[in-house]
């Protein structure tokens, strides 16, 4: 067997994640699968924040298959892709969920391009 890669993109569009009141704090993305995906392998997970000067810092909280994967304070004017080693054994062939959350702070923030490769065999 040889190694390869492979990619699944989750959501291209930008999402607005809020601490405001009335604000939505978490967005669950569409089930996804992982085809062919070698479950011993780690994949990573990419995507873009974007948080203006409007407000301080506000944390977000990323979970894979409801295992936290990423946990992180991102405070004003930033514009950055941030990418994130899974461990072995939280991505699933089939049925994965992935839910991002501001868990703390205060503010909006907007995450985008929103992707995960992963490893597979051939």
């Amino acid at each position: 067997m040889s190694n390869a890669v492979n990619n699944v993109n989750i959501e291209d569009s930008a999402r607005v994640l809020s601490r405001n009141a009335g604000g939505d704090r978490d967005h669950t993305y569409a089930v996804f699968s992982a085809a062919n995906a070698a479950l011993t392998g780690r994949p990573t997970l990419f995507f873009r924040v974007h948080k203006d000067s409007s407000a301080g810092s506000i944390t977000l909280e990323v979970k894979l298959n409801n295992v936290v994967v990423f946990t992180s304070p991102f405070g004003a004017d930033i514009l950055r892709t941030v990418h994130e080693i899974v461990d072995n054994g939280v991505l699933q062939l089939a049925n994965n969920t992935l839910t991002i959350t501001a868990t703390a702070g205060t503010g909006t923030i907007e995450v985008s391009d929103v992707l995960l490769y992963y490893p597979t065999t051939v």
